[in-house]
């Protein structure tokens, strides 16, 4: 009997409509997603990342070539980059926070960088589906879609995929550490809802200030430091001056949290014997069933 060639998985690609906007703090907001081409969409692991694509001022939607039937990446992609420049939509990386399978939509949180306008330009990224992004810079064109977003709204998006999948194994070392900026904010909250009982963590989280903090659901033992930016000179993150305390010298696994370049930039304790934090205001909360 001659063996059936499996069929090629189709590419993740797709176009998401805003169906809702919530303001969840003052640079923080959760877009929800809906749409026809989210039909079959799952969530297998916590901190799955996409790719969104961004239409050029003027479009309604943004611009991008088919899916090829056999799944070929490289040959989707090089499509794309035939798209004239002035029309090839803006790319930006972000974690899908939730997805609620009753209503067939996604939440992604946006951080609110800025005030912008729609008009301006901006180099962006050459829109590669693997390629690397900052999340949405200050006066970038993630950032200012997100300050006018409304329900109608029409994004692309790729992923999620196992090109740029980032698997964490929780439950399996004595603690983790999880660290970031607000931009980590969607990651870490999927880490913490996906903790299995008895699992430890420790989260530093870097934001301008109270109101900004969350409250993460978790069946694990997880406590949050919240670490206050303010307002002064200093840039994100570099106020390094004292060791965190935490369940143990160093943990087993260390979670940057984000694909922003600040998160990017910190120093994960577990690479070396001690763990730095910042101290331009602190607090700090145990979650049991939840962390401010």
């Amino acid at each position: 009997m001659q063996q059936q060639t499996p069929r090629p998985e189709p590419l993740p690609v797709r176009y998401i409509e805003v169906t809702a906007v919530r303001r969840l703090s003052p640079h923080l907001v959760r877009i929800t997603f809906g749409g026809p081409d989210l039909a079959g969409f799952r969530l297998d692991a916590p901190d799955q990342q996409v790719k969104l694509y961004f239409p050029r001022p003027g479009q309604r939607a943004p611009r991008l070539p088919e899916a090829p039937a056999d799944g070929d990446l490289m040959r989707w992609y090089q499509a794309f980059r035939t798209i004239p420049e002035d029309e090839r939509p803006w790319m930006r990386s972000y974690t899908v926070r939730a997805h609620h399978p009753e209503t067939g939509t996604i939440d992604i949180d946006f951080v609110l960088h800025g005030t912008d306008t729609v008009s301006g330009s901006d180099s962006g990224s050459d829109g590669g589906p693997v390629s690397g992004s900052d999340g949405g810079s200050a006066n970038g064109p993630a950032t200012r879609w997100a300050h006018l977003a409304a329900p109608g709204d029409t994004l692309g998006m790729f992923g999620p995929s196992a090109y740029f999948a980032r698997p964490v194994p929780l439950g399996t070392a004595d603690w983790m550490l999880l660290a970031g900026d607000e931009t980590a904010l969607p990651a870490i909250g999927t880490l913490a809802e996906w903790l299995p009982e008895g699992a430890r963590a420790v989260a530093y989280i870097e934001v301008a200030d109270a109101a900004d903090e969350q409250t993460f659901a978790t069946r694990g033992d997880l406590t949050v430091h919240w670490l206050h930016r303010g307002t002064g000179p200093a840039a994100p993150g570099r106020r390094w001056s004292r060791r965190c305390a935490g369940p143990g010298s160093r943990p087993d696994r260390c979670s940057p949290g984000s694909p922003g370049r600040r998160a990017r930039s910190a120093r994960c304790a577990g690479t070396s014997s001690r763990t730095a934090a910042w101290t331009s205001g602190t607090s700090t909360s145990p979650a049991t069933g939840g962390a401010r």
